[in-house]
């Protein structure tokens, strides 16, 4: 890397002539310019060619058919020069000191292969310009918390980050078989090999619209995103444990060393809360009945928040109505174990809790409050059976 490191920025972009012209102006002035700023337009039918034609040199136009966003980037990843990678939206706005202060991070903090940080959210207003509205709170976490925390809820953005570019390459740049989610496919792969941290005050504004989303082959209402990003979340949930070990859920796989000891039981919960947050009841059921069989011990405080923990994932309702078989199978081979009663105890606890804070709505709070009941009826009656 040269002695004044430098950055490549990549916006691809699809149909957002509107919006395009303020996000490519907010990192073209930036406090420490960018070596290159490159707009790969994705088969666009509007006046995205003529936005970028009036910044002239500024910017490298690239234009490819349509296939989505992470093929759209992956086409002009070869011919970024820059030592870091800034992979921007095309309806954002950058802060003018974006670059500047991630730079300054990663000069002092070397160890380090991408950094991330927290935006603030914003509108468009009358005059079609970005609003700035009130700031996304994130902690950055301890470093051995950063991996898993990120493969629970990702409390940033991509567009948020710096990435060096030899560290993307390793990796193998963005998975085009994703149309969307690719984003965190892509933050999940790199936290997985390499080391990061982040800064909690804001480097963008992320703009909130009712626009289309995706691509052609998958376009789709601002309304319907969420159906479409747990989809594509169970995708990724499956990826992450089939390819990461025990070990890795408990400490950032970077720093796990060959003969480490595990504690499995605390592994087998952070990856059930893993899996809670993709909505994969069934896989989240098998790791708690394996943390019920592995010791008799009491739970230990870590354990229970875990425990409450995977109730209260939004995904996990998502995915209830159909999964709801696999959970109650899972509550009754908890049953048979103390330390399983424990959990379902942890289990009905989350869900009182949930109605009581959280649901605005009666049925639910309803239906919530009846499962926790359920729970420790079943306890009750089938418990005394395996040691009361």
């Amino acid at each position: 890397m040269s002695s004044k490191p430098t950055v490549s920025v990549i916006i691809p972009t699809f149909n957002r002539a509107g919006f395009l012209r303020e996000s490519v102006t907010s990192v073209l002035e930036q406090s420490r310019p960018p070596l290159e700023v490159i707009v790969v337009d994705d088969g666009s039918t509007d006046d995205t060619a003529e936005v970028i034609q009036g910044f002239g040199r500024d910017v490298v136009y690239v234009r490819k058919d349509n296939g989505g966003k992470a093929a759209a980037v992956n086409q002009v990843l070869p011919r970024a020069r820059g030592d870091f990678l800034w992979l921007f939206d095309d309806d954002d706005v950058a802060l003018p000191d974006a670059i500047e202060r991630r730079l300054e991070v990663l000069r002092v903090r070397q160890e380090l292969c991408w950094i991330f940080s927290s935006h603030y959210y914003g509108t468009t207003g009358p005059d079609g310009r970005i609003v700035r509205g009130a700031k996304k709170q994130i902690k950055v976490l301890p470093e051995d918390e950063l991996y898993h925390r990120l493969l629970i809820n990702c409390s940033f953005l991509l567009q948020s980050c710096l990435i060096r570019r030899d560290c993307l390459a390793q990796i193998g740049n963005l998975n085009e078989s994703f149309l969307r989610s690719q984003d965190y496919d892509l933050l999940v792969r790199l936290g997985y090999r390499f080391a990061f941290s982040g800064i909690e005050e804001p480097t963008f504004i992320w703009r909130s619209h009712d626009g289309l989303r995706g691509p052609i082959a998958e376009r789709h209402a601002a309304s319907k995103r969420l159906q479409v990003w747990i989809n594509y979340d169970r995708i990724i949930g499956r990826w992450i444990r089939e390819q990461l070990k025990l070990a890795d859920f408990t400490k950032n796989p970077w720093n796990v060393t060959a003969n480490e000891s595990v504690n499995g039981r605390l592994a087998l919960f952070k990856r059930a809360a893993v899996m809670a947050s993709k909505g994969l009841i069934p896989e989240m059921v098998d790791d708690c009945v394996d943390a019920s069989r592995i010791c008799s011990g009491a739970l230990h405080c870590e354990e229970r928040i875990l425990c409450e923990g995977l109730i209260r994932q939004p995904w996990f309702w998502a995915a209830y109505a159909s999964d709801a078989p696999a959970f109650w199978r899972g509550v009754r081979s908890l049953i048979k174990t103390k330390v399983g009663r424990e959990i379902l105890m942890f289990y009905s606890l989350a869900l009182l809790h949930q109605a009581k804070w959280h649901d605005t709505r009666w049925l639910r709070r309803a239906h919530h409050v009846s499962m926790s009941l359920r729970i420790l009826i079943e306890c009750g009656f089938l418990g005394w059976r395996y040691g009361g």
